[in-house]
């Protein structure tokens, strides 16, 4: 079974998990992963709760751009772990890398507009 703890913490800009502006994001993304067979999600709700888990864990999802600090530090600590930061910026001053096989014509237009 694949382990994935979503963080739902931290802030950028005007949104904050604190305030609840990605608890949407995250119930939708945890049905998502709890609906892949094999995967189990669990939602915590600071950077501290997710590093207690990190020995039995595969996947550690951050929904803000706020924590890309953090999501680095662990995947420096802990190279086996596949560490994903979902955010709605995309960087204007660095290199958008994106597998091919996530293209879809919303990603590309997303990348190519924003």
């Amino acid at each position: 079974m694949k382990r994935v703890v979503i963080v739902n913490a931290g802030g950028r800009l005007a949104l904050s998990a604190e305030r609840g502006d990605y608890d949407n994001l995250v119930e939708s993304l945890q049905r998502l992963i709890n609906g892949f067979e094999s995967c189990q999600g669990e939602v915590v709700n600071s950077v501290e709760a997710a590093r207690g888990l990190l020995d039995r864990t595969d996947v550690v999802i951050f929904v803000t751009a706020g924590l890309l600090g953090e999501a680095r530090r662990i995947k420096q600590s802990h190279s086996r772990i596949r560490v994903i930061v979902l955010t709605g910026l995309v960087p204007g001053d660095e290199v958008i890398i994106l597998s091919k096989l996530w293209y879809t014509p919303d990603l590309i237009r997303d990348a190519v507009m924003s």
